[in-house]
């Protein structure tokens, strides 16, 4: 992937398979899809990243052409 990052249109780590069900192609192709249970990390091109409801205010760090998103810790210190 480091060798085409410019070409890459986004990608998800779930270490424990509890996003399974989820319709990433949906969330990191379009922006449609909504995210159930957060990945330990995704990434989607700059432009997803903007409309997407979620996504647009989750604090994600610019890493031109994607956005990265680690998994959000919730207000009691767990993750969420």
């Amino acid at each position: 992937m480091h060798n085409s990052w410019q070409e890459t249109e986004g990608y998800v780590i779930d270490r424990s398979g509890r996003t399974e069900e989820t319709d990433w192609d949906g969330v990191i192709l379009d922006g449609a899809e909504r995210i159930g249970t957060w990945p330990d990390e995704i990434a989607v091109r700059e432009p997803i990243a903007a409309r997407h409801v979620q996504l647009a205010g989750a604090g994600g760090v610019s890493h031109p052409p994607l956005v990265v998103f680690e998994q959000p810790i919730s207000t009691d210190g767990t993750s969420g």
